[in-house]
């Protein structure tokens, strides 16, 4: 029996290591000259059925190292090596799991003619790339287990998606998903990765070097990168959708349910997505509830305080390291209506709708003892708190390009707002110590108006931004013994206080490019802020004030930065030049001499 066991125990680790045997490809990619070449793609792809088990580009060195899928026996594979202007190379490795290959120095030599694109795999091409842009074909990358096009994406090499369903691309941050070239959902994709089926995607394009108006593509050397999805032909013109729900039982009902319609016109693309559910569940993608602004508009983010600073809350919640689900309770329910459609002159319309109801019920208990010869001394300290926030955001965003004229008028106007309630109560043994009760009603409103005009050698642009926001808070303090002896004066059993506050901002920012021998940048710009935040601190419900101030604050911000560069395209050398000139006035006023400001948490 034992021998069994024995040989049962060794037949297990010895699947065990196989399983976890990794197979690395290396090696140096040079040129003719010898000097390495950095961004050559390598790609090891299977004989057998033209899948690929293993994608990457070479470093700044020339080097790169390859991490083989999962091979339990051998599998004969070709290794390509390809990069624009050169030929490529191809070599046959057997790939066996857990032994390494090494592929030693590949010389690619010169191509005779300037290649316009790179195809990857002649049999039926999966990768090609064209200039700034990488295509992936879908077909290649699937294996009938992809539900989302989360799933999908996951599977391109190169590709990470963390646990909030942010993309990474060769380790850069992907700033946003296009569908069919459209900027449906902004930095929003989660919502629509999380949910648009795979079944929809036909090819999968990374493009660096993204700009979000064509005027500047011959400008400026974007650091962005973003990913737009081809739709296969049989969804186009249609609509389609999903609908998924699910029941549970124990202690308390649990349910979920999530629903999405996609609708891909000649004219207009459309996007509903509605999720509820009370698992705590956050799979169907989040949204980011601020203003947003184009991407290759001037904003020059030193000089600009943030606008949505009286958003920011404490989270009331006890951080133990544990999953959400399993420390917090309530409902969860999100919904988001995207829309863009073309008019014949050539304009185009972005219109979208998102909010969110988050319900948090959380409740920690810590129990603490000390003893000694004599006597022991125990304390339960229990902590409950509730949270519920409701924040929304519109967004109606226009554009008209006109590239025969060289010129380009943006618009977007948002409007973001919520409804945040936060209370909790702290006791010890049994006997309440404090309890807080906050409601905060934060809202603003954001224009963005911007002009581009395309001359010689150049372009210029001038930019107006106007923001407005404001925000109530409430708070009612019960049995407030954190506060003695913060002032002398507080020793009362309830305790009330009002906090409005108001921000308004104003700006204008211009930018010129101009692109001849020398690089010259100029940028410049003015904003005007006036911000006022009051205090009201009421005693026992009673209609007497027990403080009561005001603070107003402004700010006068001018700026210009001139920028002139020298390219050396030879020595991939530059030379540089920058002078700025920063300008800032501020004001405040302040009604009383102290300011009392209690923050729950």
């Amino acid at each position: 029996m034992r021998g069994i066991n024995l040989i049962i125990f060794l037949i297990f680790l010895c699947k065990l290591g196989l399983c976890q045997s990794k197979t690395l490809v290396s090696g140096y990619v040079k040129n003719n000259n010898g000097s390495p070449e950095d961004f050559a793609m390598v790609s090891i792809i299977s004989m057998a059925d033209s899948s690929f088990l293993a994608f990457g580009f070479s470093d700044s060195k020339g080097f790169f190292t390859l991490e083989c899928s999962s091979i339990l026996s051998n599998h004969s594979a070709y290794a390509t090596i390809s990069k624009l202007g050169f030929k490529s190379q191809k070599k046959e490795v057997l790939v066996t799991a857990g032994i390494n290959i090494d592929l030693g120095t590949i010389i690619l030599s010169t191509e005779d003619f300037l290649l316009q694109e790179i195809i990857i795999n002649d049999k039926a091409p999966s990768v090609i790339i064209k200039n700034d842009t990488t295509v992936f074909s879908a077909s290649h990358f699937t294996d009938g287990t992809e539900k989302k096009m989360e799933d999908l994406i996951k599977k391109i090499p190169g590709i990470t998606v963390d646990q909030n369903g942010r993309i990474k691309y060769q380790d850069k941050n992907i700033d946003r998903v296009l569908l069919e070239g459209d900027d449906l959902l902004g930095q929003d994709y989660t919502i629509g990765t999380k949910n648009i089926s795979s079944g929809l995607v036909d090819k999968v394009e990374v493009i660096d070097h993204y700009v979000d108006n064509p005027l500047f593509r011959e400008i400026i050397n974007s650091d962005k990168t973003v990913i737009n999805i081809k739709v296969r032909e049989d969804f186009k013109n249609d609509i389609s959708g999903t609908l998924e729900a699910g029941l549970g039982a124990g202690d308390k009902l649990k349910y979920y349910g999530n629903t999405y319609l996609i609708a891909l016109l000649k004219k207009s693309k459309s996007l509903v997505f509605l999720n509820s559910n009370n698992i705590r569940s956050q799979d169907a993608g989040n949204a980011n509830y601020y203003f947003e602004n184009f991407s290759s508009t001037a904003d020059l983010s030193g000089f600009r305080t943030d606008k949505l600073a009286v958003f920011n809350r404490p989270v009331i919640q006890a951080n133990i390291n544990l999953p959400e689900q399993y420390t917090t309770t309530g409902n969860l329910s999100s919904s988001s209506i995207n829309h863009i459609f073309r008019t014949k002159c050539g304009l185009k319309f972005t219109a979208s709708a998102t909010g969110l109801l988050n319900e948090k019920n959380n409740s920690t208990e810590e129990n603490t003892a000390f003893f000694n010869q004599s006597d022991s001394l125990k304390f339960q300290d229990k902590k409950l708190s509730n949270q519920l926030v409701m924040p929304f955001k519109t967004r109606l965003q226009s554009e008209y390009v006109s590239l025969p004229r060289n010129f380009s008028i943006r618009t977007i106007t948002s409007l973001i707002g919520s409804r945040q309630k936060y209370s909790y109560d702290i006791s010890r043994n049994s006997t309440s110590m404090i309890e807080c009760q906050t409601n905060l009603k934060p809202k603003g409103l954001n224009n963005i108006i911007e002009y581009t005009k395309k001359v010689k050698n150049g372009l210029f642009q001038f930019t107006g931004d106007f923001s407005f926001m404001t925000q109530t808070e409430k708070s009612r303090f019960l049995n407030p013994v954190y506060t003695t002896g913060i002032l002398d004066s507080i020793r009362y059993q309830n305790l009330q206080q009002s906090v409005p506050s108001h921000m308004s901002q104003f700006g204008l920012t211009g930018r010129f490019m101009y692109r001849k021998s020398i690089h010259t940048d100029l940028d410049f710009g003015y904003y005007y802020k006036k911000s006022t935040i009051s205090n009201q601190l009421i005693q026992n419900n009673e209609s007497i004030s027990l403080y009561s101030d005001t603070v107003t604050r402004n700010e006068k911000i001018g700026y210009s930065q001139l920028k002139l560069a020298k390219l050396y395209k030879k020595s991939d050398l530059a030379f540089t030049v920058t002078s700025s000139v920063h300008s800032l006035s501020s004001g405040m006023d302040n009604r009383a001499q102290t300011f009392v400001l209690f923050t729950p948490g």
